[in-house]
């Protein structure tokens, strides 16, 4: 990555918004750094889930990437449930995973 331009680091860059904030960010002059929890197809995505703690590989990648002047976290987790099958669980985790874990 050249130097000189404005870095950015895109958590959940290969979804359709992360896709979108990535094109955004290059029209812009940015470099974008891509972070994805699935191995990816796009050249230059970095695998790693920041919310698993034994992922000592990918954070080190990602580390390697740095610095940075910014951070986008595009990254989301969804359900499809509903009022009558609700999984308060997977509810606790998605909080978890789309707020305070960002907020931590």
């Amino acid at each position: 990555m050249n130097m000189t331009m404005p870095r950015l680091l895109l958590f959940g860059g290969t979804g359709a918004i992360g896709s979108g904030i990535q094109r955004a960010f290059e029209q812009a002059g940015w470099q974008v750094a891509v972070v994805s929890r699935k191995p990816a197809t796009k050249p230059g995505c970095v695998c790693w889930d920041p919310l698993r703690s034994d992922d000592e590989s990918g954070a080190s990648a990602v580390r390697g990437l740095g610095p940075f002047d910014a951070v986008c976290w595009s990254r989301g987790m969804n359900a499809s449930d509903s009022v009558y099958d609700a999984d308060l669980s997977l509810h606790e985790r998605m909080y978890h995973a789309n707020c305070t874990y960002i907020l931590a």
